[in-house]
């Protein structure tokens, strides 16, 4: 194998790779990265929960071939090469890889690209396009709230599916770790998805990380997903379990309406999350007509008092929320004001945007003294 590649092109690629090649792996192969010239040079990573393939379509290739390489060791060599060069690679006995580049010249050992695993290998199912940017903003906006408690593995993830609303097909994600959720719904321009789903969070991270710009390709397999692009493709191994039923904890009887300026709410619980963040991150709010006041800390830890002009529709209110789960849903939000539909001090609460009536959020009020 031979290829010539610009150095800057390359990093990137490798840069992306680094979150998925195994570091500590007991398959050695899993460390490392399958770089195969063909008519178009492809790079592949995989740590077999999470594959990832992307094309170099400006790369030259000479001689057609593959090579296995280690992943993070060659990332750090190319890093360190001098900026708006050709890099030459080319491949040598018993799987070893010569790298160029004027005057330099490295020695890279390697494996045998057969034993890298198979990536593409799998019955196809439903299959649709959807908008790139689209989805990253939906990833952004439900992720956060996912689960981090590994023996919640059904709600380490975001869940998918397709839903009808006001005869027009939305796709729509959900997560949730058992005191919030999060869900978003955009519409679909053709169909294709008959169940819902559990992508793991880590695999959309990447997807967040390393996609593009344009359409994106969603395929389903036996127990994957596929995400492609033009130049790219990204296969996550799907998480086993039933997500719970979320509908029902979506409150539809909230009668008290609070509605705040989001950026001066953000404004107001980051400087109270700084004195709760030393009692459990709770803050207390005291709601009535035209004002909310909130409260944050103790004796022994500081305090914070602080009035936040609102309009208000209902009884008074006394009411405690996590900071920080308010602070992550408020700075995914869009627009300049956000609705926050209240019950009472033990129930949950329904928070949306009023620039997008798609969007949801539902956080469970704490218990504390205040």
């Amino acid at each position: 194998m031979k290829i010539v590649v610009k150095k800057e092109l390359f990093q990137q690629v490798l840069s992306n790779i680094q979150g998925i090649v195994e570091k500590r792996s007991t398959f050695p192969v899993l460390s490392h990265v399958l770089l195969k010239a063909e008519e178009i040079l492809s790079l592949q990573a995989t740590d077999l929960e999470i594959a990832f393939t992307k094309k170099l379509k400006d790369a030259e290739i000479i001689e057609e071939g593959s090579l296995c390489i280690p992943a993070k060791k060659l990332y750090d060599l190319v890093r360190e090469l001098p900026a708006q060069k050709e890099i030459r690679i080319e491949g040598k006995e018993n799987f070893w890889s010569n790298i160029r580049l004027e005057g330099i010249n490295l020695e890279l050992p390697g494996i045998d690209p057969k034993d890298f695993p198979k990536i593409d290998d799998e019955e196809r199912g439903e299959s649709f396009n959807f908008s790139l940017p689209e989805i990253k903003s939906m990833i952004e906006k439900t992720i956060f709230a996912a689960s981090l408690q590994e023996s919640r593995f059904n709600l380490n993830g975001v869940y998918m599916e397709a839903v009808e609303k006001d005869g027009e097909r939305y796709l729509r994600f959900v997560a949730t770790d058992g005191h919030r959720l999060s869900l978003i719904d955009r519409k679909m321009e053709e169909g294709g998805l008959s169940g819902g789903v559990i992508i793991p969070r880590r695999g959309l991270t990447e997807l967040r990380r390393i996609a593009s710009e344009g359409s994106v390709r969603i395929q389903l397999k036996a127990n994957k997903i596929e995400f492609s692009g033009e130049d790219f493709s990204l296969v996550i191994r799907l998480l086993e379990g039933e997500f719970p039923d979320y509908k029902h904890v979506i409150p539809s009887i909230n009668d008290k309406i609070l509605t705040a300026l989001r950026r001066d709410l953000i404004s107001a619980l980051r400087r109270a999350h700084v004195i709760a963040s030393e009692r459990g991150e709770g803050v207390h709010f005291s709601i009535k007509e035209r004002e909310m006041v909130i409260r944050a800390g103790g004796a022994d830890t500081g305090q914070m008092i602080e009035n936040l002009p609102v309009q208000y529709e209902g009884e008074p209110l006394e009411i405690n929320f996590n900071a920080r789960y308010l602070l992550e849903a408020l700075n995914v939000m869009e627009g300049d004001e956000v609705r926050i539909e209240l019950r009472d001090e033990e129930s949950a609460a329904l928070m949306r945007p009023l620039a997008d009536q798609d969007h949801l959020y539902v956080i469970m009020p704490m218990r504390m003294q205040v």
